[in-house]
């Protein structure tokens, strides 16, 4: 499992909502394309993004290439 961790207070509050729903509705879909987001909470001042683990290459070092 891979978290992801968001200072909410560090984002325009327009942005910190929409990082949010997006994560739910990500949460939703399950595609073997797409990295399965477990889990998408806010939590005090934090917005948390649970999802797989995939072991690999960044973009950027397949850009590289």
């Amino acid at each position: 499992m891979a978290l992801k961790i968001i200072d909410a207070r560090r984002l325009p509050h327009a942005t910190e909502d929409a990082v949010l729903r997006e994560g739910q509705m990500m949460a939703r879909v399950r595609h073997p394309n797409v990295v399965t987001v477990i889990s998408a909470q806010r939590i005090g001042d934090e917005i948390g993004l649970a999802m797989d683990y995939i072991k690999g290459r960044t973009l950027s070092e397949l850009v590289a290439e």
